[in-house]
């Protein structure tokens, strides 16, 4: 997705897109739960288009609708999705910085691991940092994704809006 996601703040405008677009649906009341970089398509125009709604609920009443279906995408998932926790908004954020992950670094978050050892990692936050993989990446927006990713929903950014200031 050439152009998306970029690496210096002042070209950040496809990780502001993403965030407020997440923003929007949270405020809707919904909460997407599998955000990835598959889910995110980018128009000829440059539009973002966000698609695979199929797990996106409105918080817990739908939550054991959603553990039939599935719970989200191992990667990109928050610890606390993964342990079938009722979904909020910090699993999206966390989502979101792991997408953002994916995005500056070309790797899937825990890509390499089978689901225990992909938890346990991510309880833990071990994972390398996306500037040790892209030395492009400025240490804001490397700064940003961590926090994002954070093992504990507190540490993470309240919401999209506040990760979008984190990155700018």
């Amino acid at each position: 997705m050439p152009g998306l996601l970029c690496h210096r703040e002042d070209e950040a405008v496809g990780e502001r897109r993403l965030a407020a677009l997440l923003e929007l649906i949270h405020r809707g009341g919904l909460i997407y739960r599998d955000l990835k970089s598959t889910n995110v398509l980018v128009t000829e125009a440059g539009a973002l288009r966000l698609v695979d709604f199929e797990l996106t609920s409105a918080g817990s009443a739908d939550a054991a609708l959603h553990d039939v279906l599935g719970r989200g995408t191992t990667g990109y998932m928050s610890p606390q999705q993964a342990a079938g926790d009722a979904p909020t908004v910090a699993d999206d954020v966390y989502s979101l910085g792991a997408t953002l992950y994916c995005m500056v670094t070309g790797v899937v978050p825990f890509n390499n691991s089978n689901p225990l050892d992909c938890w346990m990692k991510k309880i833990r936050n071990e994972f390398p940092t996306p500037k040790e993989l892209n030395k492009a990446v400025s240490e804001r927006v490397d700064w940003a994704i961590r926090r994002a990713m954070s093992a504990e929903p507190g540490q993470r950014p309240n919401s999209c809006r506040e990760f979008l200031e984190d990155l700018t």
